[in-house]
């Protein structure tokens, strides 16, 4: 980008909200997830914890994860726009996709635990494309619900938006653009809501990075991802 070697053109950078991993993952309690702390950021892990905080065990998967997204995938995602405003002129659109999948009850998986997966790496596929059912087509393992019906339907109008004008924003789905004073993504989940980047706490994870997080790279021209392990 820096030397204009890239096309100049409008991008999506997407990224699902459980494909990252931490350390912090493995914490049960709020005391495991300060021990791991400690271990992970030593003399910091106070400012860490002051910026990520827990203070209840049911706060700690959640948060962990939050940690986990932000200090991978969300941050490479939201560099996307950084690196865009810093070299080009085209706009970066944003979106994180947060819905767990409707599992058929019972269901059984080699790679995957339904209890406890989340929004997994190429989990928003069959909502973009709107192929939900070729996804039951050999085995019925969603139950699609009509919000998960209504919910592709958007994330498709979007797409093809994009495709067609450059800009996603459609009637239903208002996208705005990245830019440093507007650090807003859309959340694609059980809502549709346009949402603030945790710019503090990712620039100082970036800053204090650890071993144990997963991160790489998904895409296709106009559209790149920070990507993680699967759950």
């Amino acid at each position: 980008m820096q030397s204009h070697r890239m096309s100049d053109i409008p991008v999506i950078a997407n990224f699902n909200s459980g494909e990252s991993s931490s350390p912090l993952q493995a914490a049960k309690t709020a005391a495991d997830y300060r021990q791991i702390a400690a271990r992970l950021y030593g003399d910091a892990s106070a400012e860490f914890l002051r910026l990520y905080p827990v203070s209840s065990d049911a706060e700690v998967a959640p948060m962990a994860a939050k940690v986990a997204r932000e200090a991978s995938i969300a941050n490479a995602s939201r560099n996307c726009g950084v690196m865009q405003a810093q070299y080009n002129k085209s706009p970066v659109f944003i979106d994180m996709y947060d819905r767990k999948h409707p599992y058929t009850p019972g269901v059984v998986f080699a790679d995957q635990n339904p209890a406890t997966v989340g929004a997994y790496h190429n989990a928003d596929i069959v909502y973009w494309f709107e192929n939900q059912d070729q996804f039951n087509r050999f085995r019925a393992t969603r139950n699609w619900t009509a919000w998960d019906r209504t919910l592709a339907d958007e994330m498709a109008g979007a797409l093809i938006a994009f495709a067609r004008t450059g800009n996603p924003t459609t009637a239903v789905v208002k996208w705005p653009a990245w830019s440093v004073q507007n650090d807003a993504y859309v959340r694609f989940g059980d809502n549709v809501t346009v949402e603030r980047f945790n710019a503090q706490g990712m620039q100082w994870l970036a800053a204090h990075p650890v071993a144990g997080g997963g991160r790489g790279g998904r895409g296709a021209p106009g559209i790149v991802a920070g990507r993680g392990p699967r759950d």
